[in-house]
């Protein structure tokens, strides 16, 4: 069912909307279609009920599964492409392809006539969007033609065509090859990487004074997102403000490019970089046009939904931070996601539970500071040290603090912050467990003395948002020197 979801998925981007007659209507397939597309059948037993009034282990079902399964990847190949836009690479790279591969049959069978006039129209499109791949295929076909015509001069010209755009499409695969290494490492670095920047940078420096970066336009946006990510990482603000008006740029004088991968990453990152600073109102402007390119069906809008949850917590509004769990908790796909990914949400529902004044009742209360539980459930992102696993620690020592009559001494922290902070670029952090470190081991607990601490803390705290905090450090360490109501009343 989830594959048939995902074509359902594709059929609704598509410029094409008539499924006849791949999907004839009345019959049984279209009601399966239709029912997917309605989200009226969600899972294959509610299907193989409705359709055969049986379980889903009936071989007419299977059939009629993998029969619909074949008749949308059919229609998607063939139709229309997804449309975001009319000039984007993504979608005339689709229509050059589709195009390529009737060539490629006709020269199968020696016919070469009216391939060659198709190269030339697919060439003069690859051209304009800067289509090294397609304009590396298109010349690779015409050796053949010209080979097969015996014309020796055209062929000499073709091959050094093919020299040329292979040498272009194989920078453009270097460097798409090291941005998505680093996006699969930041993928679960929460926190800021000192190893993902390294990696970053090394890698910028070594192409910084090649012409390979200007040799096409996708490599000059692969080159600045790859300096998006080292300058994210080392929490360099304008250097990361830098990089994104640069890629801006990119979209603004090469409008094709701005495709809607690339444009959630730019908006991301854009939001934040807005965060960093202390911008929350830029911040929210920007989750508007995240929210706008993602889709749960798609599963890239949980990650926007994290930030969604993380800028209300700042704010404090704690009643629509809880709509945003509840929301994404119900979704259907929720239960598809890693287990990373959810025990990250888990982690976020306890840091609401205990920290906002929303009422939960005394057994949700209860379930949050159940720290040995949680530290269970966030076993697969224990490896994320500068990310979830500190804000699991942090949590773990406030609880500790707040909840039971354990007596901390700090040491821990202290560790914690020599073995995996110690190249930290994550200023905000450091500061607050630090002041936590000497909250632990005060000699004066009076309500002067901790009011002087607090000071002191407020003055020393930069200024702006870590990209690990949930609700801000300030908050936390009120609560910690000041503990709420909410703290009396389950502790009585």
């Amino acid at each position: 069912m989830n594959q048939l979801n995902e074509l359902v998925y594709l059929y609704q981007q598509s410029k094409t909307k008539t499924i006849d007659p791949f999907v004839p209507k009345g019959s049984k397939m279209y009601l399966l279609f239709k029912g997917i597309l309605d989200n009226t059948i969600k899972t294959d037993e509610e299907a193989a009920k409705l359709i055969y009034d049986t379980d889903k282990s009936d071989k007419r079902y299977l059939m009629l599964k993998k029969n619909l399964n074949k008749r949308l990847t059919r229609f998607i190949l063939t139709s229309t492409p997804i449309e975001f836009d009319t000039e984007l690479y993504t979608n005339i790279s689709f229509e050059c392809q589709q195009e390529i591969v009737v060539v490629k049959l006709l020269l199968n069978n020696n016919i070469y006539h009216n391939a060659e006039k198709v190269l030339w129209r697919v060439i003069r499109k690859a051209e304009k969007f800067e289509l090294n791949n397609i304009l590396l295929d298109c010349y690779q076909c015409l050796t053949r033609i010209y080979s097969i015509q015996g014309e020796v001069s055209q062929l000499e010209q073709a091959q050094e065509k093919v020299e040329h755009y292979q040498h272009k499409h194989n920078c453009e695969q270097k460097y798409l090859r090291h941005l998505e290494l680093l996006q699969a490492m930041n993928k679960w670095n929460k926190g800021y990487s000192f190893e993902l920047a390294s990696q970053a940078m090394s890698f910028t420096k070594s192409i910084k004074k090649s012409c390979e970066v200007k040799s096409s336009i996708h490599c000059t946006y692969y080159y600045e997102s790859i300096n998006v990510y080292a300058a994210y990482h080392q929490t360099d603000i304008d250097a990361l403000e830098q990089h994104l008006k640069n890629i801006k740029t990119i979209f603004e004088e090469n409008h094709f490019m701005a495709i809607p991968e690339h444009q959630l990453i730019y908006y991301l990152f854009s939001l934040r970089c807005s965060l960093m600073k202390g911008d929350i109102s830029n911040a929210f402007l920007l989750l508007e046009q995240c929210l706008e390119l993602t889709d749960y069906d798609a599963f890239n809008k949980y990650e926007v939904q994290d930030l969604h949850f993380e800028l209300l917590l700042k704010t404090g509004d704690y009643e629509k931070a809880l709509e945003v769990l509840n929301e994404v908790y119900a979704t259907d796909h929720f239960s598809m996601l890693s287990p990373k990914d959810q025990s990250a949400w888990g982690l976020r529902k306890t840091y609401l539970h205990i920290f906002s004044d929303l009422e939960f009742s005394d057994e949700e209360i209860q379930n949050a500071i159940n720290i040995d539980q949680l530290t269970e459930n966030c076993k697969p992102n224990n490896k994320d040290k500068r990310g979830y696993n500190l804000q699991l620690t942090i949590i773990s020592y406030l609880v500790r603090s707040i909840f039971t009559e354990e007596e901390l001494d700090g040491n821990s922290l202290k560790m914690y912050i020599q073995r995996y902070l110690k190249q930290s670029s994550d200023q905000r952090s450091l500061v607050f467990l630090r002041y936590v470190i000497k909250y632990f081991q005060r000699k004066k607990s009076d309500k002067d003395s901790l009011l002087f601490m607090q000071e002191q803390f407020e003055r020393e705290m930069p200024n702006g948002y870590s990209i690990v905090e949930l609700f801000p450090y300030e908050y936390l360490f009120d609560y910690l020197l000041f503990p709420k109501e909410k703290e009396n009343l389950l502790t009585t």
